[in-house]
């Protein structure tokens, strides 16, 4: 029973021990304790202020890179502009050649085909002469009294002679 109710004897050193221990304690350990305590009180709390402006920076940082990022788009969306234009003009000046190119092709087949229709016209003049000296010479080689025969054997001839 001494354990459920312990004596006067064991309860005074008990409290004695436990002054001395608390003394010590108290004279020696208390304020090493209290000021580790304290400086890890501020390290936490330097460590969560310098998180803060990292934190901060973190957003500045994605603020300009979304502003790099929106300057980025209008600068390429500039350049395909500026292409787009480039290459309608670089077509435009393409069918404008390729129009003019036409329209010299076809002055020059235009300028060619009356080159050659004159000089067709001229064959032709050419042998109409020849064929009618051709006439005139048959007809001058018989000498007709009588209008008819002339004009049947002018006939004739006529007949015989291949137009080509």
């Amino acid at each position: 029973m001494e354990l459920i109710t312990p004596g006067i004897g064991l309860v005074f050193w008990t409290i004695i021990a436990f002054s001395t221990v608390l003394f010590i304690l108290k004279k020696y350990a208390w304020k090493p304790i209290l000021g580790a305590l304290k400086a890890r009180e501020q390290r936490i709390d330097e460590s969560l202020v310098n998180a803060e402006k990292i934190k901060q920076e973190y957003e500045g940082m994605e603020q300009v890179k979304e502003k790099s990022l929106a300057r980025i788009e209008l600068e390429k969306q500039d350049i395909l502009n500026k292409a787009k234009g480039t290459a309608e003009e670089i077509i435009k000046q393409a069918q404008i050649k390729a129009v003019q190119e036409g329209e010299r092709i076809i002055a020059d087949a235009r300028k060619a085909f009356e080159a050659e229709r004159k000089q067709a016209i001229e064959d032709m003049k050419r042998q109409v002469t020849l064929l009618s000296l051709d006439i005139a010479e048959k007809v001058l080689q018989e000498e007709f009294v009588d209008k008819s025969k002339q004009v049947n054997y002018i006939n004739r001839v006529l007949e015989g002679i291949n137009l080509n």
